[in-house]
């Protein structure tokens, strides 16, 4: 059974470990850091114009909606819609009392 030298692993992950070994772990611990801050960064950045377009939509929008909603809200329109609703609803009961559909396979 080969046991395992931990003294090699964790010489790896040593920032200043250079044993002649072609591997050069300070080069692989700066490119991940920096890696990771270009992305961290970059996300950010996106992350903020969103929130910048976001932002300007909704001042702009709340006000216009509730002036123009109630300028062309009216009696005869609202009723309309009520009614279709009532229709889908007894629809929508009728269906459900309707007889239980049996498989005639089984």
């Amino acid at each position: 059974m080969k046991k395992i030298d931990f003294s090699k692993i964790i010489g790896y992950f040593n920032l200043y470990s250079e044993d002649g070994v072609s591997i050069k772990a300070l080069r692989d611990w700066k490119v991940l850091f920096f890696c990771s801050v270009f992305l961290f960064a970059s996300l950010l950045a996106v992350d903020f114009c969103f929130f910048l377009a976001h932002n300007k939509v909704n001042e702009t929008a709340p006000g216009a909606l509730i002036g123009k909603s109630a300028a062309s809200l009216n009696r005869r329109d609202l009723n309309d819609v009520l009614k279709e609703l009532d229709a889908k609803e007894r629809n929508f009961e009728n269906i459900l009392s309707a007889p239980e559909m049996r498989d005639p396979s089984l």
